[in-house]
C-alpha cells in the first residue's frame, strides 16, 4: 500500500523475514503458507525481491491474499542479506539479532519451530 516498515516496529517479538519473487515456483508455493500468519507471538515479514510495488499489489490481489509484502524493487535489501535463492528465510530474536537462515519452502509450523525469543 506504499507504507514503510521500520525495523523498530518489529522489536519485542521474534521475526522471520522471507524473501519471495512472483516468478519463482517455490515462492508461489511458499506464499499461501506465509500469508496472514503474523500473530501475537511473532512477526512474519514477506519481502518481494526485485519487482515493482504494482506487480506485487496485482499478484497478491489476483491470488486472493490479504497480506502485506515489503517490496524491494531495487534488490537493496536482498544485497544486504546476501540473498541467493528464494524463498529464503531469516530468523531474528525479539531483540533484532539474526540467529539463523534457511532456504526453501517452509510450513508455518516449521517457521514457528525455528523461532527464538
Amino acid at each position: 500500500a506504499g507504507k514503510k516498515l521500520s525495523t523498530s516496529d518489529l522489536l519485542g517479538k521474534p521475526t522471520v523475514v522471507t524473501f519471495l519473487t512472483t516468478w519463482s515456483l517455490s515462492s508461489q508455493e511458499q506464499l499461501p503458507l506465509s500469508a496472514n500468519k503474523n500473530g501475537a507471538d511473532f512477526n512474519w515479514v514477506l519481502v518481494g525481491s526485485g519487482e515493482s510495488l504494482s506487480r506485487w499489489t496485482n499478484y497478491v490481489s489476483i491470488a486472493g491474499y490479504n497480506t502485506p509484502v515489503v517490496v524491494d524493487s531495487t534488490n537493496q535489501l536482498a544485497q544486504v542479506f546476501g540473498l541467493g535463492s528464494v524463498p529464503s528465510h531469516y530468523f531474528f530474536d525479539r531483540h533484532g539479532n539474526l540467529y539463523d537462515s534457511k532456504v526453501g519452502i517452509m510450513s508455518g509450523k516449521e517457521i514457528i519451530n525455528n523461532l527464538k525469543n
